[in-house]
């Protein structure tokens, strides 16, 4: 239990980033893996859209639930009031319900219309802030809104391509996009950075506008500035980058926009398939170097044999599939290796024996501050991927020769 909650506390201090993919949901909602009851998934309302079911398959927990929720789904709104903190991903994800705890959205479309007692994290394609947010809301998106109706009332930072800020924030406003459109209320200062920054008429900035632009901001007749105007040059090339104000460098963004798609993996293979990942964390942990070895032979022989598929006509089928499963197996590699690399540190934690979820959380934001290491994190990824492919494919070789 301390292990989970240490992981829990690590984890907090991230921002939820990247569009999750469509996630797919059976009828029947999965049993909850042993140690992880927080992973049930029928506390919410989960619609599936997948034709030709006429009507949304639909899962609802009557009354509020009173501890963290976490689900993932291919469309999930939640309705029901949760007591702890809300972690949800999806193709679609609606959070209309009030969460007592912080909220961790991350969805090809998000929408926070509830009210949230902690702070917001949200990450997708398009995000919506509409509701009440008594804390702070940090996004990392293409598109953000701040609906007229939103409030903040801690400080909000973005990282987009577009933003527009129509809501009320309370404290201070900082971040980074190509366009950064306010037309609302900001009590404290505005710290940005973009090519095009326009503060509408009915704009209201009680502190400062600092904005490092190449060009200038586009500041409307009724706009209310109560501090003064600063504006800065892009440094370098003239590309504008997130300032000492700005939330993150984009470098720094994709690192964490790997390791929270690695967090939704984990959570999809903790709900789904924590099966896979108990075999692939036992063969790992007791034969580190035969999964290397296999992992390595597996990068360089598969190509070949795709290549020698792709020549003979009847073969390019099969060699579609298995390049399919292929770079999934490497893309997703890296949850088994952080899987076994969180299990190893919370050695004496017995919930994170019998959890898959919170030891690969760990496992992942241990391996992404390794391999971010100049000169050498390349070579660290590279071992990442071997061994994750290689214990990946030992343990299902095996479990498919036992069965």
């Amino acid at each position: 239990m301390a292990g989970a909650r240490m992981t829990k506390l690590v984890c907090s201090l991230l921002l939820l980033v990247l569009a999750a993919g469509a996630l797919g949901q059976d009828e029947q909602p999965p049993e909850p893996l042993v140690g992880d009851s927080s992973l049930a998934a029928p506390d919410t309302l989960i619609l599936d859209t997948v034709p030709p079911v006429p009507e949304p398959v639909v899962g609802v927990r009557k009354g509020p639930l009173d501890r963290d929720l976490m689900t993932a789904s291919g469309v999930v709104r939640v309705l029901t009031p949760v007591g702890g903190d809300l972690f949800v991903a999806g193709g679609e994800v609606a959070v209309n319900s009030a969460v007592g705890g912080d909220v961790w959205a991350s969805g090809g479309i998000v929408n926070v219309s509830g009210t949230a007692d902690g702070d917001v994290r949200a990450a997708g394609y398009r995000v919506t802030l509409a509701g009440v947010v008594k804390s702070g809301a940090s996004v990392f998106c293409n598109s953000f809104l701040q609906e007229s109706s939103s409030e903040v009332w801690g400080d909000l930072s973005f990282y987009c391509e577009k933003a527009r800020i129509s809501g009320i924030t309370q404290g201070s406003v900082r971040g980074s996009a190509r366009v950064v459109t306010i037309e609302g209320t900001v009590e404290g200062g505005v710290n940005i950075s973009g090519e095009k920054i326009v503060i509408g008429g009915n704009a209201l900035i009680g502190g400062d506008l600092i904005y490092e632009s190449a060009n200038e901001a586009v500041i409307g007749q009724g706009a209310r500035i109560l501090g003064g105007v600063i504006r800065t040059e892009p440094k370098g090339d003239g590309t504008a980058e997130p300032g000492p104000g700005g939330i993150i460098k984009f470098s720094t963004g994709m690192k964490l926009v790997w390791f929270i798609g690695m967090i939704l993996a984990a959570l999809v293979f903790a709900v789904f398939a924590p099966d896979t990942m108990n075999r692939s964390d036992k063969i790992l942990r007791s034969s580190p170097f035969v999964s290397l070895l296999a992992g390595f032979v597996l990068l360089v022989c598969v190509p070949v044999g795709l290549l020698i598929l792709l020549v003979a006509v009847v073969g390019w089928p099969l060699m579609v599939l298995v390049a399919m499963l292929y770079i999934a197996a490497i893309v997703f590699s890296g949850v088994f290796v952080g899987l076994s690399v969180g299990r190893l540190v919370l050695l004496k934690s017995e919930r994170a024996q019998e959890s898959v979820f919170w030891p690969a959380a760990l496992g992942l934001l241990l391996l992404v501050i390794v391999s971010s290491v100049p000169i050498i994190g390349f070579l660290i990824r590279l071992f990442i991927v071997m061994f994750g492919l290689g214990g990946l494919w030992i343990s299902e070789w095996r479990h498919f020769r036992s069965r």
